[in-house]
């Protein structure tokens, strides 16, 4: 299981922050579902609706896709679904390039929020 340790901003204290970068898991599903997704269709976000149970279950069955979210203070703070396989740089010839599919911040870190963001 890939876990890393990274440290995030967090914008209402003005500093960083211990976070977990890891391979996405139900609970971050379910966080998803429960905590941001009410909040993303208020604001009218582009991502309220993305189905990240199905991205989860197409990294687990495609060899070339892999899941990840940032966990701080218990909470999930942000998805990430990168392409890993099909994409090679023009550059640095054939040097494979990995692509963002899609990438999702929880509500309350988005700096257009009304009340201040918290970690």
């Amino acid at each position: 299981m890939v876990t890393f340790n990274v440290n995030i901003f967090q914008v209402s204290t003005g500093q960083f922050v211990e976070a977990t970068l890891r391979e996405l898991a139900q609970n971050h599903v379910d966080d998803f579902e429960t905590y941001w997704k009410s909040a993303l269709v208020e604001m009218s976000q582009e991502d309220k609706f993305w189905d990240w149970a199905f991205k989860k279950r197409a990294a687990i069955s495609y060899g070339n896709y892999e899941c990840y979210a940032v966990e701080a203070e218990e909470r999930t703070q942000g998805l990430m679904m990168v392409e890993t396989q099909w994409h090679f740089s023009v550059v640095a010839e054939g040097q494979p390039l990995e692509y963002v599919e899609a990438l999702s911040v929880a509500p309350w870190n988005r700096a257009h929020r009304q009340s201040s963001p918290r970690c």
